[in-house]
Formats: C-alpha cells, sequence, structure tokens
C-alpha cells in the first residue's frame, strides 16, 4: 500500500491525511459559525413572534375590559407581565371610539397592535343573541350575522359576527355553526359543547358575566285601552277581517291595512295567503296570541316603526312572513309568554325579539333576522338565525335598555419583518 506525500515550501513531506484534516478543520469551523448564527437569527425571530403574540394578548386584554367596564382605560405607562414578557397599553379616545395600542416586549425586540372599539348605543339587542340557560344550534343550523343599514342579508352582507351568550350552556352539533364568539358564565369549558362536526368560528369564552332578563312590563296605556270594533276607520278595508270582543280574525286570500296609532287587542288571527299591511308608526298589545300560518304576511311600510307586545304566544309557520325582508330595528317583539314559540317550515322573520322567559323554536328551514333575546333558543333542521349588528347602535322601538357596550372596530397589524 502506498502513502502519498506532498512537500511543503522547506521540502518537508506531508502526508495528505494532514490536508485533509485542515481542510475538514476549515469546513467544519465555518459550518459552526454559520450555525451559530442562524441560531442567534432564529432566537430573534421567536423573540419578535413572542412579543407579537403578547402584543395580540394585550388588545385581548383591553377589550375584555371594555366589553365590562365601557368606561374603562388602561394606566399610562403599566407594563403587564405575561409569559416571556410584557405588554404595554396605550389609549386614545375619539367621542364614541377608542383606539388601543398594545406593544408586547421580549428581551429588547418589540411589536405593536393597534385595534379600535366604538361604543354602541346599548340596549337589549346591542349585546347579539342570548339564551338564559341554552342555545342549541343543531342539524345544519346556522348563527351568523349581516347588516341591514347596507341592505337585506346575502351576498357580500354576510358577516361573521353572530356572538351567541348563554349564562349556562352553548351546544353546536350535526353541521350546526356559529360564525362569531360563544360565551357561557359558568367557567366550565364543557358548558360549550362542539359535536359532529358543529363548528364555532370566534373565541370561546367560559366566565363571561351572566345576564338577568327582565320581565315583560306591557306599557299601561296600552293596558287602558278597548278594543277596537269592527268598522274601525284605522282597520280597513272592513270586508276583509271580523273582529268581535278583541279578536281579530283577517279572512283567506285578503288584505286588511292598519294605519297608525296604539291598539289592543285579544288575539289576531289569519286564514291562508292572507296579508296585514301596518302603514305608520304603530303600538299593538295582543293579549293572547298571534298566529300566521300557511303563507301569510304581516308588512311595515317603509320607514314604518311598530312595538308589539303578546301576552301569550307568536306562531310563524308554513311560508309565512313577518317584516321580511325588513329592517329588525323597526320591529320590536316582546313575549309574556312563558311557553315555547315557533317560527318553522321556510317561514322568515325580520324582527328585534325578547322572550325572557319562552323558548324560541326555529326549525325546518326558518329564517330569524335581527335579533332573539330568550330564555332558551332552539335552531333545529337548516334554521338560520342572522343577527344584525345595526342593533349595537339602533335601539327598535320599545327596546327595554341596558348599557352601551364597545364592539370592535378594526384591527391593524404591524409591519412584519422576516
Amino acid at each position: 500500500m502506498k502513502t502519498f506525500y506532498l512537500r511543503d515550501k522547506k521540502g518537508f513531506l506531508l502526508p495528505l491525511v494532514i490536508i485533509y484534516t485542515i481542510i475538514a478543520m476549515i469546513v467544519g469551523t465555518g459550518i459552526l459559525l454559520l450555525g451559530s448564527l442562524e441560531r442567534i437569527e432564529a432566537a430573534k425571530r421567536l423573540h419578535r413572534e413572542e412579543a407579537f403574540y403578547l402584543a395580540e394578548a394585550g388588545i385581548n386584554y383591553a377589550y375584555y375590559k371594555l366589553k365590562e367596564d365601557a368606561s374603562w382605560l388602561p394606566d399610562e405607562g403599566s407594563f403587564f407581565s405575561l409569559g416571556a414578557g410584557t405588554f404595554q397599553l396605550k389609549a386614545e379616545t375619539n367621542g364614541d371610539t377608542v383606539t388601543i395600542t398594545s406593544t408586547g416586549m421580549v428581551k429588547g425586540h418589540q411589536e405593536k397592535v393597534a385595534a379600535t372599539f366604538q361604543k354602541g348605543g346599548g340596549g337589549i339587542f346591542a349585546s347579539g343573541i342570548f339564551g338564559t340557560t341554552d342555545v342549541i344550534v343543531n342539524n345544519n343550523s346556522l348563527i351568523d350575522s349581516y347588516d341591514s343599514r347596507l341592505g337585506p342579508y346575502g351576498g357580500s352582507n354576510i358577516g361573521s359576527e353572530g356572538n351567541t351568550s348563554s349564562n349556562l350552556r352553548i351546544s353546536v352539533s350535526n353541521n350546526g355553526k356559529i360564525k362569531g364568539d360563544a360565551a357561557v358564565g359558568t367557567g366550565n369549558p364543557s358548558d360549550i359543547y362542539v359535536g359532529n362536526n358543529g363548528e364555532i368560528t370566534g373565541n370561546r369564552i367560559y366566565d363571561a358575566s351572566e345576564r338577568t332578563l327582565d320581565p315583560v312590563t306591557i306599557p299601561g296605556d296600552l293596558l287602558s285601552l278597548s278594543y277596537p270594533s269592527w268598522g274601525d276607520p284605522r282597520i280597513q278595508p272592513s270586508g276583509s277581517y271580523t273582529l268581535s270582543g278583541g279578536v281579530l280574525s283577517v279572512s283567506k286570500n285578503k288584505t286588511i291595512t292598519i294605519s297608525s296609532g296604539s291598539f289592543r287587542f285579544k288575539k289576531i288571527s289569519t286564514d291562508n295567503n292572507s296579508t296585514i299591511n301596518i302603514t305608520g308608526d304603530a303600538r299593538l298589545y295582543i293579549e293572547e296570541t298571534l298566529t300566521l300560518n300557511n303563507n301569510v304576511q304581516l308588512n311595515l311600510g317603509s320607514g314604518v316603526s311598530v312595538e308589539m307586545y303578546i301576552g301569550q304566544n307568536i306562531s310563524l309557520e308554513n311560508n309565512s312572513r313577518m317584516n321580511y325582508p325588513g329592517d329588525p330595528t323597526k320591529l320590536g317583539l316582546y313575549l309574556a309568554g312563558t311557553s315555547s314559540q315557533t317560527f318553522a317550515n321556510n317561514s322568515y322573520v325580520s324582527a328585534s325579539l325578547y322572550a325572557p322567559n319562552s323558548t324560541i323554536l326555529i326549525s325546518n328551514n326558518g329564517g330569524f333576522f335581527g335579533d332573539v333575546v330568550a330564555k332558551k333558543i332552539d335552531l333545529s333542521n337548516n334554521a338560520m338565525l342572522h343577527y344584525d349588528i345595526a342593533l349595537r347602535s339602533q335601539r327598535p322601538p320599545g327596546d327595554p335598555g341596558g348599557e352601551a357596550e364597545f364592539f370592535f372596530l378594526s384591527w391593524r397589524k404591524p409591519r412584519w419583518i422576516k
């Protein structure tokens, strides 16, 4: 076996193995140096990412505090420790909006996120969909949002702000979906159940503030009204309905028009394909039931506001329509009853519904546009509940009130350095 040599400048012979060793050391040192630089750069990227997520955490903290107390503002210069670093909050107010800038800091690296929140007009419907004991979204049913100020639901006017809350339980299953946040007040994660391809696209909140729903109060002036009599000039044409003892019955295939004013009825019932048009601002008290069934329509004129109190039950079924596709901020429905209320079988409603002691059943392709605040809400079999975000700032007639809250308006992502 031969050994190969190289001669150095002085003539000494060097075996090739030494040459290879020297080259390997040079290459290895270079690799170690590159690896060290890469580790340093990776650590910098990690710290920037951690700072960014801390900044986001600061925004979420501020949003939580604003939802809890609309007058809250962060103390200037205060630092909040979290994980590997801190975040600092700064607020700028402008009328009904507040912009929170959150700066996350980790080991000398910082990132900023700014979010703007707008104060809503308050009211019982400003906080989204609510069921005191339960909200159930089952069998391909959907909760999402839209903005009636932009026109009817659909196309580009479909949003993901169908925020839904309950004091106790929310269940989403069998392809049901909530496009928005889901919140309960129990502190128990198992009280927000998602199963069988159910989906919640927003945040899941387990420690939301509990809400207490006051009973419906019928205004005293409506309680004291006498029943209208047959031939009342405010209800036309007279040949299309019967009215006796406060019971208004609209005949099959007939149309009646109710003008503006205040009314007290014992009951309103409708026959197939009949229509009720309300042409002026009106307040109605129906002591017992309102029934719209089999292609019946109840329409509001353009710009008309209606405040309606129902003592026991409301039922919409079989392709009936109520203020659809109208403005939910113009029709306030207030149900004093304790039984289940039905909106089913391709029937559509545009309204703001308050039923603190009732179960609201929306089923079989039924659609509700506006808001529902009730004891229990149960959606099944392709039911749809589209929250109208205009209700955050616009109170429908008869709204029993509530505190104003802040809502997310915009978010700015910092310039990301790769």
